[in-house]
């Protein structure tokens, strides 16, 4: 009967309670079924009873614990199953990222009675934090997802890096890149064990995947955005300067016939504007061989017909048209005389060549000196064409090679595709072409030209 009672116990109660019972009952039969008076002379039969019925009771309620135990286990495995089977169902059914985000913290809320916050990246940038989440309010939480999120590995409560942090926070790793973090804030008192935590591995994987694939198609998407801007901004250009090219060349004839013409000496009244009109239409047609060069590079209509050419000839011949037409600057050219020649098309280095001395005119004030040197390093030719005056700000020295960008603040006559044409024409001929402000004022280009390029 004894028996029967602590086997009933242990089908509601744990351990504790079937321990407390066992040692009751053992009691109460020391007490009830022996002769009080025999009491300190207890056969050994009846010790041995007692004592085996002692063991085969603590036995049996850890026996019976420990199914129960496992039983809880598996109900609960199995829930966790059921949990991630719609996560990855509805991840799989998703319209918007939005809607999986929400989707995975109400399943992880439900399944691990925590709270869980997922934050994303920007696509081309670091993480997003939700103003109005208790994460983003707390700096050294912000670190530590941060920590996580660069360094794509778990920190925070529960791990030996960060534990001091409130929150348990798993990267959220892709294929090629970390997409965000996972932050898991556990109910008070509440540890996590290792089969929560794989399923919070499991799902944060599932749930990377998902997201760089939205990230990946965002990039395709914008990709052919940009290609049909491209291509757009390609046939405007194109247009412009099939209409300009003629006009361009009849003024350019006529101001050659003015020139030509014996006038009387009143005529030197009209000098002045013969030359503006000369100089504004060298400006337009610079303008307008930009134009057709980055719509024909883009194309793949300008070929690049590489030859044995002496960059120093280049610079020597191109200074004679430059001094003509920028008569208010002072020039030094330092060329050194062992410059070997090397393969480049003569047209398009010399295009690069104009368009980097006129924007380091348009960054100079008159008067001032620009300066050209051309030297070899290593396996590279180094040209360097630097202004004084005006500097480019910091931050806007990684876009000024950008298409159609102009620094703000300045008066270019341009449209913004100088710079792009000649970094185009620096990387079709394996080179490299940088930009930085001088110590003393003004802004420096550097065209790193290989010397053994190959055709």
């Amino acid at each position: 009967m004894f028996l029967l009672g602590i086997l009933s116990l242990s089908l509601f109660y744990r351990k504790g309670p079937i321990f407390l019972a066992t040692f009751l009952y053992t009691l109460i039969w020391i007490f009830f079924f022996l002769p009080y008076q025999e009491i300190e002379k207890v056969s050994n039969e009846d010790m041995i009873l007692i004592v085996f019925y002692f063991l085969t009771a603590i036995f049996t309620g850890l026996l019976t614990d420990r199914a129960k135990n496992h039983k809880e286990m598996l109900e609960k495995r199995e829930r966790s199953l059921e949990i991630l089977y719609d996560i990855v169902r509805n991840i799989a059914d998703a319209t918007s990222l939005k809607d999986v985000l929400l989707t995975v913290k109400n399943g992880l809320g439900s399944a691990l009675g925590g709270h869980c916050e997922i934050i994303i990246k920007d696509i081309d940038n670091g993480l997003i934090y939700d103003e109005s989440t208790s994460f983003s309010k707390n700096e050294k939480e912000k670190g530590a997802s941060n920590w996580v999120f660069q360094n794509g590995k778990e920190a925070g409560w529960s791990t030996s890096t960060l534990p001091f942090s409130e929150n348990l926070y798993i990267p959220l790793k892709g294929l090629k890149e970390v997409v965000g973090v996972l932050a898991y804030h556990p109910k008070q008192g509440i540890g996590i064990s290792i089969e929560e935590k794989n399923f919070l591995y499991t799902v944060a994987h599932q749930l990377a995947n998902y997201i760089e694939r939205s990230f990946s198609d965002e990039r395709v998407r914008k990709y052919e955005e940009h290609k049909q801007v491209e291509k757009t901004y390609e046939s405007i250009l194109n247009l412009i300067s099939d209409l300009f090219e003629g006009p361009l060349m009849c003024i350019q004839d006529g101001v050659k016939e003015l020139k030509g013409f014996e006038l009387p000496k009143k005529s030197s009244e009209i000098d002045g504007p013969i030359e503006r009109i000369h100089v504004s239409s060298e400006s337009l047609a610079r303008i307008l061989e930009n134009i057709t060069a980055m719509v024909n590079l883009n194309a793949g209509l300008t070929p690049v017909n590489r030859s044995m050419h002496d960059l120093k000839e280049l610079i020597v011949t191109s200074m004679t048209r430059v001094k003509k037409t920028l008569t208010a600057y002072n020039w030094m050219v330092k060329i050194d005389d062992d410059i070997p020649s090397t393969l480049f098309d003569y047209d398009l280095i010399e295009l690069l060549f104009y368009n980097l001395v006129f924007h380091a005119v348009e960054f100079s004030p008159p008067e001032s000196t620009i300066e050209i040197i051309a030297k070899q390093m290593g396996d590279y030719i180094l040209m360097s064409i630097s202004g004084e005056g005006a500097t480019i700000p910091p931050e806007m020295l990684e876009v000024v090679f950008e298409k159609f960008y102009r620094v703000p603040g300045t008066t270019t006559s341009g449209l913004g595709l100088g710079l792009a044409i000649a970094k185009t024409i620096a990387e079709v001929h394996n080179g490299e072409l940088r930009v930085k402000n001088r110590l003393k004022g003004g802004i420096s280009f550097s065209l790193y030209l290989p010397i053994n390029a190959s055709s």
